[in-house]
């Protein structure tokens, strides 16, 4: 009965090693080119997904951006309403001297400087700079106010270097001066 044992042993480790074959067989060919696919297929996926959130971040982010220059064009045309078509230089000093009045300013002068035209592409209009150089006298009090009310005309109006200089003869009055810019629109 040894023989038969014996073979009985050797049958069932020739069986072990033909199933542990076929396990690292079915392993190396099947298992493992299966695992490596499906690792390039979730990595390809990944991929896919990070652009598809990239393509959604860009369409939201132009439309945010389509709808703020949408936003931008209406505020233009607001303010292009509220630029008056007068251009002319003289309505601007009758304005300021009027205002002047107003707020106790003394004018030393009233200088009209030359005018800048910018055109506006595919359009016919003009934005037109109407620059005019002030020497004037007044309390500093008084002066807050003259700028105050020519910064909220109704016709755009920007004060440029302003220079103030204490008059050692008159310390409540300074001289001052300024140029003072008007803004206006020209249609062609």
């Amino acid at each position: 009965m040894g023989g038969v044992a014996g073979l009985k042993k050797e049958y069932l480790i020739l069986m072990a090693l033909v199933t542990a074959i076929i396990v690292v067989s079915y392993v190396f060919f099947v298992v493992a080119p299966a695992w490596t696919s499906f690792a390039a297929f979730a990595a390809q996926e990944k991929k896919l997904r990070q652009e598809i959130a990239q393509g959604e971040a860009a369409g939201s982010s132009r439309q945010q951006i389509s709808a703020e220059i949408q936003n931008i064009g209406n505020r233009i045309k607001f303010y292009e309403k509220l630029l008056p078509s007068n251009t002319e230089v003289s309505d601007v000093i009758n304005y300021l001297t009027a205002i002047g009045r107003k707020n106790n300013i003394a004018f030393a002068s009233l200088e009209p400087l030359e005018k800048s035209r910018t055109d506006v592409p595919n359009e016919k209009k003009r934005y037109i700079e109407i620059p005019v150089k002030l020497k004037v006298r007044a309390g500093y009090h008084d002066f807050c106010r003259f700028l105050s009310e020519i910064e909220s005309a109704d016709q755009f109006m920007e004060a440029r270097d302003v220079l103030i200089v204490v008059n050692p003869k008159d310390v409540k009055n300074h001289d001052i001066s300024l140029i003072v810019l008007a803004f206006a629109m020209e249609r062609l």
